[in-house]
């Protein structure tokens, strides 16, 4: 009886880091833990339309030749693979700096482990990617997306068709940017640290 359902993070309200300069069209940031598979299917998936997302790139560590050691698996990567399809490897973002970092992409997308899709949990980066000034774009197989960000949010789920999503966000940008300002104000309403500290203050 005295155990709560908590979430013990939140999203900044206090920038949206529109002073950040755009260097890239599609952008990654992120440690690579299992996520291999997913950045492998999506270099796949846009190569056709390679001419609109010219600049591609991966913030993060373990995407490259280093492999950490006992956990060869999570952090499995094919460099030469990226090397191959024009993916440049950044270093991790600095500390404190992700969303800013995220910024720098015009899309980015959320990436999530299965364990942690299939126990609908929410994470940092669900929230942090809504943060940045940038045009997020959700997998499919977050299932539990909806009920996080509301109904807005089905236009920013890659189908299938992947290719549509992206070529509808290149060709009208700032429909979709809305589309991202309405459900991080929508986030900050309900998952502001505000917020978060009311809720915590209730189980005193």
């Amino acid at each position: 009886p005295k155990v709560h359902k908590f979430i013990y993070f939140g999203i900044d309200n206090a920038n949206n880091y529109e002073y950040v300069k755009k260097e890239f069209d599609l952008l990654y940031v992120g440690n690579n833990w299992f996520r291999w598979n997913d950045i492998f299917n999506l270099v796949n998936d846009i190569r056709p339309i390679r001419n609109k997302l010219t600049k591609v790139a991966i913030m993060g560590g373990y995407w490259g030749n280093e492999i950490m050691e006992g956990f060869e698996t999570a952090t499995y990567s094919e460099p030469n693979f990226l090397k191959e399809n024009n993916i440049m490897i950044l270093p991790p973002a600095p500390y404190g700096e992700v969303e800013a970092s995220m910024s720098k992409g015009s899309i980015n997308p959320i990436l999530i482990r299965p364990i942690l899709n299939k126990l609908k949990l929410v994470t940092p980066r669900m929230l942090e990617t809504f943060s940045a000034n940038t045009v997020t774009v959700i997998p499919e197989y977050f299932t539990h997306s909806l009920e996080l960000y509301g109904s807005e949010a089905e236009k920013l789920i890659l189908k299938e068709r992947t290719n549509d999503l992206f070529l509808k966000i290149t060709d009208d940008y700032k429909f979709y940017s809305d589309i991202c300002e309405r459900i991080r104000a929508k986030l900050i309403r309900e998952h502001s640290y505000e917020i978060r500290l009311s809720e915590l203050m209730k189980f005193t």
